[in-house]
């Protein structure tokens, strides 16, 4: 297999306004499109860089997706839509992970997505790099730095993409948790709940006291006047609703900052973007860790948990 990396012809589009011979991006797009037929004709398998819509459908590996909002605009959350609509019909990846501000962020992104890890690197005189306005944004590449996170870091998305890596997503789902409170909030939680069972225990028992003094009362005037008190049937309880809303409480997570990702093969990822573990009504016996995420095989098993992986 023959393989060419053509870097930006797949994002850029551009005009040339030259009076005697103009250039509208119509024009470049027909040329992107014939250049990019012939490369596939002679066999190549072609890289790029993004990936518009008429150049990517002769691409099999495109880097620098998208793979998180702008944040340009507002927007309540998140959707992966390159990874929706491509994932499992072309190789694909994000920026360099090892130049994201926070990895364990990128590695969810990653995940969301289903993309693929992708790393910068250089072997030696990173240091040089600093040197050259125009290369300076490779503060993060130097190999010696990186080999040991980067193994464990391709490790760990191996270990839960290898289960999806030809499987399109078929579902993305924003899920509601609850943060796992910490031990001095349990230990609070657990005197206020004592003391409202104290509460409630004296409120139940002067009701009962109240009620007793009305039947006696009752009983007393019914007596004088000869008659005998009806029994009170008290009313039926209502029925239950069939599908009971979340009940939500003082942990309660709904913030969009779990999603659930669902393949067609019946995997499935969990992803907490919070800083703080949550679990959610599905997996309640399984923590989420802050950053973390969860794998969940085709039976309803988790089979991966990132937190426990940190662990060992």
């Amino acid at each position: 297999m023959k393989n060419i990396s053509l870097g930006t012809i797949g994002s850029d589009l551009n005009s040339d306004f030259d009076e005697d011979d103009p250039y509208n991006r119509e024009d470049s797009k027909e040329n992107v499109v014939n250049t990019l037929s012939k490369i596939r004709e002679a066999g190549y398998s072609v890289m790029m860089d993004c990936g518009n819509a008429y150049a990517v459908r002769y691409a099999q590996h495109v880097l620098k997706v998208a793979l998180d909002s702008s944040n340009f605009t507002y927007a309540s959350e998140s959707v992966p839509m390159f990874g929706l609509i491509y994932h499992g019909y072309l190789d694909f990846a994000g920026s360099a992970t090892n130049m994201a501000g926070d990895i364990r962020y990128e590695t969810l992104k990653i995940l969301e997505n289903g993309a693929n890890p992708y790393f910068i690197l250089v072997y030696q005189n990173s240091e040089k790099l600093k040197e050259n306005t125009t290369l300076s944004e490779y503060f993060s590449i130097s190999y010696a730095n990186w080999k040991d996170d980067l193994i464990a870091t391709y490790g760990k998305l191996n270990n839960a993409l290898g289960k999806v890596m030809n499987a399109s997503i078929t579902g993305h789902e924003f899920l509601i948790g609850e943060r796992v409170p910490s031990a001095d909030e349990i230990e609070a939680d657990r005197k206020a709940e004592e003391l409202a069972k104290e509460e409630e225990a004296k409120a139940e028992a002067e009701k009962k006291a109240e009620e007793e003094r009305k039947k006696k009362l009752e009983e007393h005037l019914n007596n004088k006047k000869g008659e005998t008190a009806e029994p009170v049937t008290p009313d039926e309880p209502d029925e239950p609703d069939e599908e009971d809303e979340y009940v939500y409480t003082k942990y309660t997570v709904d913030n969009g900052l779990i999603v659930k990702v669902t393949f067609e093969n019946g995997y499935s990822f969990v992803l907490n973007y919070n800083v703080f573990d949550v679990t959610v009504s599905e997996y309640s016996d399984t923590v989420i860790s802050s950053l973390g995420y969860i794998v969940i095989d085709p039976e309803g098993n988790v089979i991966i948990n990132s937190g426990e992986e940190a662990t060992k």
